[in-house]
């Protein structure tokens, strides 16, 4: 009962911090977490890829039909790892990266 206890304690001791972060280049998370990516097309078929660049593996991918309609993507990040964001009239970006301290 006292480990379950503990680990709880743990659990309430940590806090969610939000970050914001560019779609530009190459981002190496800093810790394990979310990333989530919405935007607004700007021209009809708007697209976001999101490529894990140490696993070659998309791990997430929004398209979006008509001009200014939105989309968004969520996907897990790994410490360490590698992403790259491929996209294509994807305006009025909203991203974020939401890991735990």
């Amino acid at each position: 009962m006292l480990e379950v206890k503990n680990r709880l304690k743990r659990l309430e001791e940590k806090h969610n911090i939000k970050e914001s972060i560019s779609l530009t280049g190459i981002w190496t998370a800093p810790h394990d977490g979310i990333v989530t990516c919405n935007g607004r097309a700007t021209a009809a078929g708007a697209y976001l890829f999101c490529k894990d660049m140490t696993e070659n593996e998309y791990v997430g991918m929004c398209t979006i039909a008509n001009y200014q309609q939105y989309g968004s993507t969520c996907f897990a990040v790994i410490k360490g790892h590698e992403y790259t964001f491929i996209q294509q009239n994807w305006g009025e970006q909203r991203n974020a990266y939401i890991h735990q301290n």
